[in-house]
């Protein structure tokens, strides 16, 4: 599953060359049998029936099921395991296949169903059953002894039949029309394939009469009435080779889209069939229909049909998936949690469904069969580039047909339905039933009708704090000083990961609100800490009002707002640092290099705060300040010693303070409280637990688990609550919360560690949520809605992202960025973030990096400065070198400029271990001398004279100029010389570099 090639948008071009685009990969999906008939009578505007003499093939996968629950038990692993294994399989039999002129027209799970059709391309039905006879001894041959990778054998059971069938088309709503083939040739394969044993190919009587010249028989199966024959090989048949493709007109693509599933559609619309191939949780309805048979009239079986479409797709919104008629009636396979039409409540919507498709063809006097289940099965695109389908198969699918054979005109649903769908559906016991392929007796329950009063699922939502009371009390005393007082003060919030800093905070802000101050929030960002001033830019787009003003505007905007301050006016260029605003440098700060330019900045900052803190004192929040760059905590440390009255409040993760000065010289202030968080009590977990379930008490055997588990981790103790939930072994109804079975519990697939729990939460996303998951986490902790939806890889999926984006708030994965200025979300942890992204494939994660690196060059072309750390970021994990060496140079210049040293030397750093990594990037003599004067430049800010004196004695050695005899220190002048000779005697410079102090 690769995005680069995968993504591209088909719909590009002109209509005609788009519809041509798209019908070359439909028509993967459609059996000749129907492109033929959509060629000659056109798009279908009603029912239709025909009839044809054939020769049809029916190839079963024996040892398919098993490996199927293994590859599930792999998680999306298994999935794409799967996926190969299936295709490398059908993949042999469809070649085979296609160089004896058949006709893929249905798969069915692990079978598929070959047509030879007598017409004028094959001849007589004896030459077109001679060949599909010839088909399946060549099948065997070819999978013979196959062995999975993993060790698993599958082999083949070949039944063939031939005489008349029927062709059905029926069906129409929203577009959407189902074939089916019916006739005693089908009778026929049935019967042999019941029959036949692995490595068989049986022939039913008819069809052997036929070719009974040719063939050799290894004997018979069945009894002597039967007379099906073990074909062993048959000779004399020519191959007429691989038959030519029916020619659409692009006019008939819409005609052809009827045939397929809305997930094909969508996915092949956006360039993503590799995608389909999952497994996901489906809700899965078998349906029997005895009363429908190939010789029903044709209004009758399409007025069933029709109704019912209408019952499953409105309001339910499943999907149909396969349809087939034998000698006992119509089989239809739905399921509800197919793409794109995925719900929380799919079981629900399934047994109601059920209930809804029983009673319309119940009031056209037919009789109807239904088994419901629920569960992790396979869905995706099976067989190969030339020919494949959209299928569904698992244990849960089996299942399902055998609760539809015992329903007995009723419906029976599983245990697992019934579980996930009990506060919205009344149901019935329906007793222990022993069905084939299960060793234990399995429970079914009766759906009997809706409830009036459904019940939704919450997965937490705003309640009152748990815990951390002496905590809040400090936050509290320190916000009254703020306003009473109009005293200076500092809360440093610490703690690990997942501690629940935010969680103190969200409370703290519920009573900061009501406070007579007026509040700014900023954050750091893992990706992005070596970005200067990043902290910053928030808490200045809310203190100068410009979050809901266009970028464009936003430098008019604080110039007319501060046009009577006369000192800070002219200073204003100085924010194009943090704000990226594109003012013109004027007389005054063209001349400010590094130091001087910085602390000119704070000052200028510190100007603001005070006009606004003169008026109502001030609360700034900085969240996540351990990602923080230098430039950023040098203003930070400036701000809390100039800006009265103030309160700094700041979360960080223990290790800044061993690694960051301000942080210690904030701490050591007068008026800073040092609040360290630790683990809760184990009983306020639990406490923590219920309220987030939203029920009053747990269950002891579940408040033992996660008292042991969680060991005073709340975050790791609602993951708990939230998995036990969502995988069905608590059941939580009416505030009350019970467990489905307690001697399951201590066997429940919990994960042991945080990570593994939201892998968990996220594997039971469906799958588009998982992919927005996955996409935002390559974009970072807070990602703006605007850029997501330009970069997410599949286009038909972007207009359901706020959907998405709803239903994960929901979950509590990722709330809404109320810091941003822009519409954004971000990832309550970054251990969610981290997790979400290491789930994703290297190659999809470098392409996506890509994509966002090229959304940020078009949309802030003119604003690039203020991204040259998150473009190298980005452009470095795309894989690119070159792209993130030039913007490494860029923002190290930068940073040099702005006197932001740390990161200066960082960024160094990282470019030259991407030239050392990366040796086929040259890199011009000037070029390196560069940037070593830049390394020059930033050292000797530092004070680190020695190795300043290193940096310029190599870039004045490939200069090829001595070294300075003089003792004198290493001065601006020197360095100012050094870069004017780099500057005028290069090539093909960018831009001249601003000449230091």
């Amino acid at each position: 599953m690769e995005l680069p090639t995968q993504q591209r948008d088909p719909a590009n071009g002109t209509p005609h060359a788009r519809d041509a685009a798209l019908l070359t990969q439909y028509r993967k999906y459609v059996p000749a049998l129907i492109l033929n008939r959509l060629q000659t009578a056109g798009r279908p505007d009603g029912p239709s029936f025909e009839r044809m003499d054939c020769a049809v093939l029916f190839a079963d996968i024996a040892g398919f099921t098993p490996l199927t629950e293994v590859f599930a038990r792999e998680g999306h692993s298994g999935a794409e395991s799967l996926t190969r294994v299936l295709n490398d399989y059908f993949g042999k039999l469809i070649d085979i296949a296609g160089t004896h002129q058949g006709d893929i027209v249905k798969f069915a799970g692990d079978a598929m169903t070959v047509l030879w059709p007598a017409n004028s391309n094959l001849g007589s039905l004896h030459h077109a059953t001679a060949l599909a006879a010839a088909c399946g001894v060549a099948m065997q041959l070819a999978v013979s002894g196959y062995v999975t990778d993993g060790g698993h054998a599958l082999s083949l059971k070949v039944a063939i039949g031939a005489g008349t069938l029927a062709v059905l088309h029926i069906g129409g709503e929203f577009n959407r029309w189902e074939f089916a083939i019916a006739g005693e040739p089908m009778h026929q394969v049935g019967h042999a394939g019941e029959l036949a044993e692995p490595g068989d190919v049986l022939v039913s009587a008819q069809a052997w009469a036929l070719i009974d010249a040719q063939a050799t028989s290894l004997g018979r199966r069945g009894t002597a009435r039967d007379g099906v024959h073990r074909l062993e090989r048959i000779d004399n048949v020519v191959l007429p080779g691989v038959a030519a493709p029916c020619a659409l007109a692009p006019a008939l693509e819409k005609a052809v889209r009827g045939y397929l599933p809305a997930a094909i559609i969508r996915r092949i619309m956006a360039g993503q069939t590799d995608y389909l191939g999952e497994l996901r949780n489906l809700t899965i309805l078998f349906l029997n229909l005895p009363d429908i048979r190939y010789d029903t009239p044709l209004n009758v079986a399409q007025e069933a049909m029709r109704s019912l479409q209408q019952a499953l797709y409105f309001p339910f919104e499943g999907s149909i998936n396969k349809l087939s008629v034998d000698d006992k009636g119509v089989t239809l396979v739905a399921a509800l949690g197919m793409p794109p039409f995925s719900h929380e409540d799919d079981p629900a919507r399934g047994a109601l469904a059920a209930l809804a498709m029983h009673r319309v063809l119940k009031q056209l006097g037919l009789r109807c069969s239904i088994g419901v289940t629920t569960g992790r099965v396979y869905c995706g695109a099976v067989g190969s580039e030339v020919r494949k389908e959209y299928t569904i198969m698992g244990d849960k699918v089996n299942l399902a047909a055998r609760l539809m054979q015992h329903a007995a005109g009723g419906i029976y649903a599983d245990g697992d339905t019934h579980e996930r769908s009990v506060d919205q559906v009344d149901y019935s016991n329906g007793g222990m039933l022993k069905v084939k392929g299960k060793s234990a007796f399995v429970q079914v329950f009766v759906p009997r009708e809706g409830k009036r009063r459904e019940e939704r699922r919450d997965r937490g939502g705003a309640s009152q704090m748990i815990g951390r009371r002496i905590e809040l009390a400090h936050l509290q005393a320190a916000l009254t000083r703020l306003y009473q007082q109009a005293s200076n003060g500092a809360v440093v919030i610490q703690g690990e990961a997942g501690i629940g800093k935010s969680r103190l905070l969200a409370a703290f802000n519920d009573i900061a609100r009501a406070a007579p101050v007026r509040m700014l929030g900023g954050a750091a960002d893992a990706i992005e800490r070596s970005t200067s001033y990043l902290a910053w830019q928030d808490v200045l787009l809310q203190l100068l009002n410009l979050g809901e003003t266009p970028p464009a505007e936003r430098a008019q905007h604080i110039s007319a707002a501060l046009a009577g301050d006369s000192t800070a006016l002219p200073m204003l260029p100085l924010l194009n640092a943090v704000l990226s605003l594109d003012l013109p440098e004027n007389s005054l700060t063209r001349e400010m290099r590094g130091e001087v330019r910085a602390n000119n900045l704070h000052q200028l900052v510190v100007r603001l705060l005070n006009y606004s803190a003169a008026r109502q004192p001030l609360l700034i929040i900085f969240d996540d300040v351990h990602w923080m760059d230098t430039a950023s905590w040098s203003l930070l440390l400036a701000v809390s010693q100039s800006v009265t009255p103030l309160l700094l409040v700041l979360l960080t993760r223990p290790q800044a303070l061993a690694s960051v000065a301000e942080l210690r010289t904030l701490l050591a202030s007068p008026g800073c409280t040092d609040l360290q968080l630790e683990r809760m009590a184990p009983e306020e977990t639990v406490e923590l637990v219920a309220r987030r379930l939203r029920v009053a008490n747990l269950p002891e055997p579940v408040a033992v688990l996660i008292r042991e588990r969680a060991e005073g981790h709340p975050f790791y103790a609602e993951e708990i609550g939230y998995a036990l939930r969502d995988s069905g072994h608590l059941i939580v109804s009416n505030g009350q919360c019970r467990l489905r079975d307690q001697s399951a519990l201590s066997h429940a697939d919990v994960p042991a560690t945080i990570e593994g729990l939201i892998t968990s939460r996220i594997d039971r996303l469906q799958p588009a949520e998982q992919l927005t998951v996955k996409v935002a986490s390559v974009i970072g902790r807070v990602f703006q809605i605007e850029l997501l939806h330009d970069v997410y890889p599949v286009l038909a999926d972007r207009v359901s992202l706020p959907a998405h984006l709803s239903a994960l708030q929901q979950l509590d994965i990722a709330p809404v960025d109320t810091a941003s200025s822009n519409t954004a979300y971000h990832f309550k942890h970054s251990i969610t973030r981290k997790v979400a992204y290491d789930l994703m494939l290297r190659e999809q994660r470098s392409e996506l990096h890509q994509r966002i690196a090229e959304w940020f060059e078009q949309r802030h072309a003119a604003e690039l400065t203020f991204y040259y750390p998150l473009l190298a970021h980005h452009w470095n994990q795309a894989g690119a070198a070159l792209k993130a060496i030039d913007y490494l140079e860029l923002a190290a210049e930068h940073a040099v400029n702005a006197n932001a040293n740390t990161e200066a030397l960082a960024f160094l750093d990282q470019l030259d271990a991407l030239r050392r990594s990366h040796p086929e990037v040259s890199v011009a003599p000037l070029h390196a001398a560069h940037l070593l004067q830049l390394r020059a430049r930033a050292c000797k800010s530092f004070g680190r004279l020695e190795d300043a004196k290193q940096a310029f004695s190599a870039a004045l050695a490939i200069l090829g100029e001595p070294f300075p005899t003089a003792t004198t220190p290493i001065v601006g002048a020197v360095l100012k010389n050094l870069e004017r000779q780099i500057w005028h005697r290069s090539v093909g410079a960018p831009r001249p570099p601003n000449d230091p102090d």
